[in-house]
């Protein structure tokens, strides 16, 4: 698990490589999309952010929806499944929506065609800041026992180099930096 996530590194750091300040954002957020979906083997993966006031969660990229992003629904913190996520600030995986008594009366059904999906909150200085949600495991089976974690570990990366690096000098450092990990884990943030 660990060494698909550091080739995921690796991948990231070629995309980013010679891109513009305006493309970097976008060249994150997909990828990191696209390694949740690769990592836990989902069918659908969001990731979605807080509006700049706070006030809403907004899809900022996606794969495997029926509806396109800008149709995507925002959502209140504390509201929905992603909403939770948000306000509790803790990963939450659940296997089976239908019979989870903090999810079952607010999953809609018609949208999705499998019933577990793993939430990971991104955090900002210990401040939830949105969540990358995945779901709908390929071939019908449960997502892998390290998923969660492996997930978590993407967020990390995720919202290090969006909010702390993706605006200057740092992220032209990391980038020329010898191969390794892009962020160092913090075993002080209680995983």
């Amino acid at each position: 698990g660990l060494a698909l996530l550091a080739s995921r590194g690796e991948y990231l750091r070629e995309g980013l490589e010679g891109s513009a300040q305006a493309e970097r954002n976008k060249i994150l957020a997909d990828w990191v999309v696209e390694s949740a979906g690769v990592i836990a083997g989902a069918s659908k993966v969001s990731l979605m952010l807080l509006d700049e006031p706070g006030n809403w969660l907004r899809v900022e990229a996606c794969s495997g929806h029926s509806v396109s992003l800008a149709e995507m629904d925002v959502v209140l913190p504390g509201e929905g499944v992603a909403g939770f996520a948000l306000t509790a600030g803790e990963p939450v995986a659940v296997t089976d929506a239908r019979t989870d008594r903090r999810f079952r009366h607010i999953v809609v059904p018609d949208r999705y065609d499998g019933h577990a999906f793993l939430l990971v909150p991104l955090l900002l200085r210990g401040r939830p800041v949105g969540g990358l949600c995945t779901s709908e495991p390929r071939g019908g089976v449960p997502f892998p026992d390290e998923a969660l974690t492996l997930l978590r570990l993407l967020a990390e990366q995720f919202a290090a180099l969006r909010f702390f690096a993706g605006a200057g000098e740092a992220l032209s450092a990391a980038l020329a930096s010898p191969a390794g990990p892009l962020v160092e884990a913090s075993l002080e943030q209680g995983w």
